[in-house]
């Protein structure tokens, strides 16, 4: 018996991983229907890896255009009625489709994500942020994304309703998804950590900054399509900033660090921890520069 899923995996140049993950969702003790990995324009060895794997996935091959078209184009070509999706360095719990189907299905539910085990670099200094129910309204979620794309199963519908993942946003477009999503439907999270997500070098080095200016225009973008959640925007804003000058700091990013957490004091200047973070960042960061 397999359950009515397609998985999608965008894949670029993920050699080191993809074999890895492609295992862990092969050998889910409820197999899923098919396994879609669309080669996103790889110039490694990861479409030989891919081929060896034979008739046991489906690989569409495209020219490098990003996670959100190749995600999109997983979706087009799916044939079940259900969508879950895997990141090409993430692994999955042998049992997560069996307990996060039955989940959904119990429930009659449209959209199930699921807690995190961290693997990898640094996950000494992480710790993943968990809602305090298991369903997420637009407003808890608006305010932190708790959902890891790796631990989402979704009705395929639903996801052709909202019109799936937005290349607008070349960070943070999952998002974006989510976002609309709850506008529509309630997102349940299961507090079972079923999947495995990957902190590693080229994950944590990204352009903080650059994904801060994406998260600003994913605020706005979110208020136009739901004006009446205005209210919450400058909350948003500080929480997305301040967020994202944590996982600067965490990666050891003090540069990116200082400019965040003074952005985030300016939005909020009574927050204490905005200040902390801050002086610590522009302590730490002057240190960097002296032992180079």
């Amino acid at each position: 018996m397999k359950a009515d899923i397609s998985v999608i995996i965008p894949c670029y140049n993920a050699e080191k991983y993809i074999a890895e993950t492609l295992d862990s969702i092969i050998n889910q003790t409820l197999p899923c229907r098919e396994i879609i990995v669309v080669n996103d324009g790889s110039t490694d060895s990861s479409l030989n890896i891919l081929t060896s794997y034979k008739d046991k996935i489906k690989i569409e091959n495209i020219s490098n255009s990003g996670p959100a078209v190749a995600r999109n184009v997983g979706i087009k070509i799916a044939t079940s009625k259900y969508i879950a999706f895997c990141d090409a360095d993430d692994l999955w719990h042998p049992n997560k489709i069996e307990c996060q189907f039955s989940y959904l299905l119990d429930r009659r539910a449209k959209f199930v994500c699921t807690d995190s085990f961290l693997i990898g670099n640094n996950i000494d200094k992480f710790e993943p942020l968990k809602p305090n129910s298991n369903i997420l309204d637009f407003e808890t979620l608006f305010l932190c994304n708790y959902i890891y794309t790796s631990s989402v199963l979704v009705d395929r519908d639903l996801l052709n309703e909202v019109g799936c993942f937005s290349p607008r946003f070349k960070n943070m477009q999952d998002w974006h998804l989510w976002l609309k999503i709850s506008l529509k439907e309630d997102i349940h999270y299961l507090f079972k950590k079923l999947i495995y997500y990957r902190l590693h070098p080229s994950g944590i080095s990204k352009n903080f900054l650059v994904a801060l200016d994406y998260g600003y225009k994913l605020i706005n973008d979110i208020l136009s399509i739901a004006p009446e959640y205005n209210y919450l925007k400058n909350k948003a804003i500080y929480s997305l900033t301040f967020g994202t000058g944590t996982i600067a700091y965490y990666s050891g990013n003090y540069s990116a660090a200082k400019k965040i957490f003074w952005k985030a004091f300016c939005y909020n200047p009574r927050s204490f921890l905005a200040l902390k973070y801050l002086i610590y960042s522009y302590i730490f960061s002057f240190f960097s520069i002296l032992k180079k």
